[in-house]
């Protein structure tokens, strides 16, 4: 039988690596953020200018992973022990996260040409599979009795599944806009992060969840 310190080191370092993984995806979004090679005194404000779905993109990305990192660090509040399933679907959703940084640098350099509904619609179609696999993985979660604290409090259960449920509509609504508006596409995916932050600002430490 595993004991309680050997099941809480081995959540730790699940974590840890999770942890790892969302850094680097940060540091890359940052790497991003470059001074162009024509730039000069003289088109300096014009350049920057030019580049805004860099910022934008970046922001939102930033916030996104942020906000990707503090529900994840939530979910593993609930945990006791860490199962199979769960081990590889964590793997899998932080597999797609790694990805972000290669969306966004797409977005930065085409949005403002004519490829930029095809761009804005990988962006959000990115986030669809995250979506997909933290779903999934909030699921195992909830349905292994032998993963999950038994005590968990199941009006936040309840309000973490609402929330994360919204996620696959509404970034296949911005996928979608992509072809209509890509900057409104853009800001359907602002306001979903908006979403998940407002759902977790409640949920603080182990002691929240638990009834």
């Amino acid at each position: 039988m595993i004991h309680t310190d050997e099941m809480i080191k081995e959540t730790t370092r699940l974590e840890n690596f999770s942890d790892g993984v969302f850094a680097i995806v940060i540091t890359l979004l940052a790497l991003e953020l470059k001074i162009p090679d024509d730039i000069s005194a003289e088109n300096l404000g014009e350049v920057l200018l030019e580049r805004w779905p860099s910022y934008i993109s970046f922001f939102i990305s930033f916030f996104s992973v942020l906000i990707m990192w503090v529900n994840h660090h939530r979910i593993f509040k609930f945990i006791k022990k860490a199962d199979n399933s769960f081990i590889y679907l964590n793997g899998l959703m932080l597999c797609i996260v790694s990805i972000v940084p290669f969306t966004t640098a797409l977005v930065s350099g085409y949005f403002n040409t004519s490829a930029s509904s095809l761009v804005q619609a990988v962006y959000a179609g990115q986030f669809i599979l995250i979506n997909i696999s933290f779903n999934w993985l909030w699921y195992v979660v909830r349905k292994h009795k032998t993963v999950v604290l038994s005590a968990a409090n199941k009006k936040i259960v309840s309000r973490m599944t609402l929330a994360y449920a919204i996620g696959f509509p509404g970034y296949l609504l911005a996928m979608g806009m992509a072809f209509i508006s890509p900057m409104l596409s853009m800001m359907v995916c602002f306001m979903l992060w908006i979403c998940w932050a407002v759902a977790m600002i409640n949920v603080k430490t182990k002691e929240d969840i638990v009834q």
